[in-house]
């Protein structure tokens, strides 16, 4: 039995580079650098074929063919843009994208633990910390966030 033109121009596309992705119900294709020619008519024959690319797709993946991937790290898992390492880093973290929930954990496990209010300090000159020092002056106080506003507990733990 032979393929229908769809699965054809997929996998001809697939060869010269293009990646296809399923985003819900919407196909998405990608292509690294300048698009050829050829390669834009193949894609606007497809644009006709939705939903027999997205039906190809779904089966791809039932199947447990090695999936596309993430648009965002190349389906690698892992990416060192600003967006995923949070400029916290200048390795790899685990993609935004794809791996929520290891970023997530990711997230946690880099974070500081220090107060946002007075990075950690423990005092702080605003308006809602400071205190009366003498004559006019104020002077910094405890932090409120860091000592709970002398309610006795810390409002970051």
């Amino acid at each position: 039995m032979s393929a229908s033109p769809v699965v054809v121009i997929v996998e001809r596309l697939e060869a010269k580079g293009v990646r296809f992705r399923l985003d819900g119900e919407k196909v998405k294709a990608r292509f690294k650098g300048p698009t050829p020619v050829e390669i834009l008519r193949d894609l606007e024959m497809l644009r006709a074929s939705r939903a027999e690319v997205a039906s190809l797709l779904r089966k791809r993946r039932g199947q447990k063919f090695t999936p596309v991937g993430c648009a965002h790290c190349d389906g690698i898992g892992i990416c060192a843009c600003a967006a995923c390492t949070l400029r916290r880093t200048s390795h790899p973290a685990p993609c935004c994208m794809c791996r929520v929930a290891q970023h997530q954990s990711w997230v946690k496990q880099t974070s500081t633990q220090t107060c946002w209010h007075c990075h950690g300090s423990g005092k702080c000159r605003c308006i809602v910390c400071s205190v009366p020092g003498q004559g006019a002056a104020w002077v910094a106080g405890p932090c409120v966030p860091c000592h709970g506003g002398g309610r006795g507990r810390p409002v970051i733990q």
